[in-house]
């Protein structure tokens, strides 16, 4: 996590199996846990950025006004 004076953005991150983020994005996907997610960061006037790929792990950035 990491505080500077403007923003606030907390990192997760894995090294497991991953998955096609911008497949599991999407309204057509059937997935609606990504999209979810980001509309509340936005809700937060922030943003959520998911990053991954299949057998490369995931990693989630939330950056939110401090």
């Amino acid at each position: 996590m990491a505080i500077e004076a403007e923003r606030v953005t907390l990192l997760v991150s894995d090294d497991g199996v991953g998955f096609a983020a911008e497949a599991a994005a999407g309204p057509d996907s059937g997935h609606f846990g990504v999209m979810l997610m980001q509309e509340r960061a936005r809700a937060g006037g922030g943003v959520l950025t998911v990053t991954s790929a299949p057998d490369h792990g995931t990693l989630v950035r939330l950056q939110l006004p401090a």
